[in-house]
């Protein structure tokens, strides 16, 4: 689950009282979340912008979007993110909403990975979609969170930046997209093929193994698996 505080230790900054609209927690049965839609940016290094708007997982209807889990990472590193706010087609305005820079990493990578895919990005994170200064929605929505989690379309996991982990980071692509295949049945008509991939990935683990310990233990030992 996301890392967070106790209580916010986030910058205050202009326009939060009226880009946080209150959140209907009696949705009967089910309850109110807010959504990030991330827009696509030519600048990769620029600030991201998202455009929020609320959404809701009841009984009859559920908003989709992906859940991002995430470590926040330190108050002193932070970076501004544009919220373009919109609330069923009520003018809002526009925000430069202050973050730790983990998250702006994330919102970016995952970004350029959806659009590269023709995909667009609809995000739930705690950082921008939980009123951080509201500590009644703050203490609700962190009573929820699993149910957050549980109702996304998926749950993105982000460890690090990646600049360390190269090569154990493409055996774990390589892992998920061999099972990956196998899910989806792709190898239900030719076991042989995927038998032939199952052990080229094993032959290359084999090769890469000494290099590959060191920058798993890396990953391990990345401050994500030691949040509060």
């Amino acid at each position: 689950m996301p890392h967070g505080p106790k209580f916010s230790y986030l910058p205050d900054f202009e326009g939060r009282t009226a880009l946080y609209h209150s959140l209907d927690t009696f949705k009967d049965p089910g309850f109110e979340i807010r959504v990030l839609t991330v827009w696509p940016n030519e600048d990769f290094l620029a600030h991201p912008e998202c455009a929020m708007r609320m959404g809701a997982i009841t009984k009859e209807s559920r908003t989709v979007y992906d859940a991002l889990s995430y470590y926040w990472g330190s108050v002193n590193d932070l970076e501004n993110v544009i919220v373009h706010g919109s609330d069923e087609g009520n003018p809002m305005p526009s925000c430069e909403v202050p973050v730790t820079k983990n998250l702006t990493f994330a919102l970016r990578h995952l970004h350029q990975k959806a659009n590269t895919a023709g995909q667009s990005l609809e995000m739930w994170t705690d950082a921008l979609c939980i009123h951080q200064r509201d500590a009644k929605e703050r203490s609700y929505q962190v009573r929820i969170m699993d149910l957050i989690f549980q109702a996304s379309r998926r749950v993105c996991v982000w460890l690090s930046d990646g600049t360390s982990d190269v090569l154990a980071r493409k055996r774990f692509q390589d892992f998920a997209a061999l099972c990956n295949g196998f899910d989806s049945g792709s190898y239900n008509d030719n076991e042989e093929q995927g038998r032939a991939q199952v052990a080229k990935l094993a032959t290359d683990l084999h090769r890469d193994v000494s290099d590959l310990l060191g920058t798993v233990h890396a990953i391990m030992d990345l401050p994500y698996w030691r949040r509060g």
